[in-house]
């Protein structure tokens, strides 16, 4: 026996009999969570909370040890439990915001990460209180996140505005964020919050063509044709292909005056090889991804209807609904 355990056995040797098979629960669900034996440790811990069922911390271990095995709901009871039995235990909150969100309940899980922040910012002297706020924090921004993505796709414009900007005051280094509020901004028809968003996604980063893309759209909305011909030759500069030559070959526009070329078609296994990406990357449904790399392949094989249309698909995921409509009547050319 190793001394641990003497100490261990010493301990339980003054515990009454209910305590001392308490304890032993607790060691055997705590051994089966470790090794990641999760029915094991659920059974462990609802033993040891049948003899001791006011221990908020062990029941917060039974809903992770619930949600690990996949039965969430009865995750969310035990959190619950817990967060009732001590109400200012702000982690559980996080928790079950989290839990929440994944039971796609996005306006409960909200509010346990607003209590919690709120906890948090009224007991500041709490043990670990600046990580678990930082972690409320995020956790409500990535809810302010979900919540806005699912505005954009209804196509409430200003509300998806007004969460991404929630999402922005925690974490103001997302460009693809600034450029989510550009885009709703601009179909809310507030232009000034729409260039001022591009203009921070550009800052960030301004090799990436998409800011200087949708800028370009901006300026043309707003009669500025010849700012959003040099935003569009800039796009098509850092490889928008067809998604910028398209714009500067509408009619009125010159292309002769700096005219985009289109590239070079790579070889043909390399061609395979980044229509194989894109498919995988549309089946992982990232979104973004896929749609970059889609861009890429039908500006080297623009003949290929099956990827104009899968590029049509990842256009509508990511609210550019007027360029998927152009992807798909490229699609109905090639029938």
């Amino acid at each position: 026996m190793v001394p641990s355990d003497i100490m261990i056995g010493n301990i339980i040797s003054h515990l009454s009999p209910k305590r001392v098979f308490a304890v032993r629960h607790l060691r055997a669900a705590d051994a089966a969570r470790d090794a990641q034996n999760w029915a094991l440790a659920v059974a462990g811990y609802r033993a040891y909370l049948d003899l001791m069922p006011q221990d908020w911390g062990i029941r917060v271990q039974l809903g992770h040890a619930l949600k690990e095995s996949g039965d969430l709901r009865a995750a969310e009871a035990a959190y619950s439990a817990a967060a009732t039995g001590n109400p200012s235990d702000a982690d559980v909150l996080i928790h079950l915001g989290h839990l929440l969100k994944r039971l796609n309940r996005p306006a409960e899980a909200r509010t346990f990460f607003e209590r919690s922040v709120a906890l948090l910012e009224e007991n500041a002297n709490l043990p670990g209180g600046d990580r678990l706020l930082q972690a409320a924090k995020e956790g409500l921004a990535s809810q302010a996140l979900a919540t806005a993505d699912a505005a954009r796709d209804a196509k409430k414009w200003r509300d998806a505005a007004e969460h991404y900007r929630t999402y922005l005051d925690a974490f103001p280094g997302n460009q693809a964020i600034w450029i989510q509020l550009g885009n709703v901004a601009k179909e809310a028809g507030d232009f000034s919050t729409a260039d001022d968003a591009y203009s921070k996604a550009i800052a960030l980063d301004a090799t990436n063509y998409e800011p200087h893309l949708q800028q370009g759209h901006l300026l043309k909305r707003l009669g500025r044709p010849d700012q959003a011909r040099r935003a569009y030759v800039r796009a098509n500069e850092l490889g928008a292909g067809w998604l910028a030559q398209t714009e500067l070959a509408r009619p009125g526009e010159h292309p002769s005056e700096g005219a985009p070329t289109q590239p070079p078609a790579p070889a043909d296994a390399a061609t395979a090889e980044l229509r194989n990406a894109a498919d995988a990357e549309l089946r992982s449904r990232n979104w973004i991804k896929a749609f970059e790399t889609y861009q890429r392949y039908t500006s080297a094989n623009p003949s290929d209807k099956e990827a104009w249309l899968n590029l049509a698909k990842t256009l509508t995921h990511i609210g550019r609904y007027r360029l998927a409509e152009d992807a798909r009547m490229r699609a109905e050319r090639l029938a």
